[in-house]
């Protein structure tokens, strides 16, 4: 059974997919295009799509180094540890910094505003709130992987006990399994 954490980020994730693609077929228009040109609709497209498949790879670049120095032991797995949450740091933030640039010139122009409003039929410029919702999400990965290398000391020494106590146990255990028996 799935825990509360994970119902969770697949419901919200779903949420902002859906959300996304409203806003994009809601302003595939030509007024929006007159308006704005297409670069901020092609950005939202592109950061909808790289969310949807690239975004599992950059999460796995900052998860499978822990497991890969788990089971590898910390000396062979440095490497790959800074390796990964590099790339992925500089994924997360090339593509963050070009949301927020898109972002801004297109609030930037009040034409440009009117014409997504007026194109959604709300108050709000959906794609340049879609964009947003991305945006904060890569910023907040930004955070974590800089947590990860601030705290690499830390998990490096957690690492080597945990490997420590489980050699230990297992010592502890084949003493106990090695019975003599004397007749």
């Amino acid at each position: 059974m799935a825990n509360f954490g994970q119902v969770f980020s697949s419901l919200v994730t779903a949420i902002v997919v859906v959300f996304a693609i409203v806003a994009l077929a809601m302003t595939r228009t030509p007024e929006v295009s007159a308006a704005c040109g297409d670069a901020m609709w092609n950005m939202t497209l592109s950061a909808l799509v790289l969310h949807a498949l690239v975004m599992p790879f950059v999460l796995l670049c900052i998860v499978l180094p822990l497991f890969y120095v788990a089971d590898a032991g910390v000396d062979a797995s440095k490497a790959a540890y800074f390796g990964s949450l590099f790339a992925a740091f500089t994924v997360v933030a090339c593509l963050f910094g070009t949301e927020v640039y898109y972002t801004s010139e297109t609030l930037a122009n009040a034409r440009c505003v009117r014409a997504l409003k007026d194109a959604a039929k709300v108050n709000d410029p959906l794609l340049t709130t879609a964009t947003i919702i991305f945006a904060v999400y890569d910023g907040i990965l930004i955070v974590l992987i800089l947590v990860l290398l601030a705290c690499t000391d830390c998990i490096w020494r957690a690492l080597e006990d945990r490997k420590e106590e489980q050699e230990e146990y297992e010592e502890g255990t084949q003493s106990i399994l090695d019975v003599t028996i004397d007749r």
